[in-house]
């Protein structure tokens, strides 16, 4: 179990929703699991909010953009435009090619 002594700025940003009601059960997470990754999988696990909005909210916290992979097209020029070896090293897929 990892105690925190400051909120991670995702737990934050949760907190920060309007009529966010779950202040203890979310305080519970933050304690029994480390910030990052494990957060976001026990937040969207124990329902507190939806699954799209904790992945937008983590997305925005690291200063990215989030997009449901599922829910988009990914064409193959996409995917093409990466090298294999480079998109297994950085854990990254194409989805769109602009311009």
């Amino acid at each position: 179990m990892n105690k925190k002594n400051k909120s991670s700025s995702f737990a934050n940003a949760i907190r920060e929703l309007p009529n966010f009601d779950y202040t203890s059960e979310l305080a519970s997470l933050e304690t029994q699991h480390v910030d990052g990754i494990p957060l976001l999988m026990a937040v969207i696990e124990s329902k507190i909010i939806t699954k799209e909005t904790a992945c937008q909210l983590y997305a925005h916290t690291l200063g990215v953009a989030y997009i449901d992979p599922f829910s988009s097209i990914i064409t193959q020029e996409a995917i093409a435009a990466i090298p294999i070896e480079i998109a297994r090293k950085v854990q990254v897929i194409g989805l769109y090619v602009l311009d």
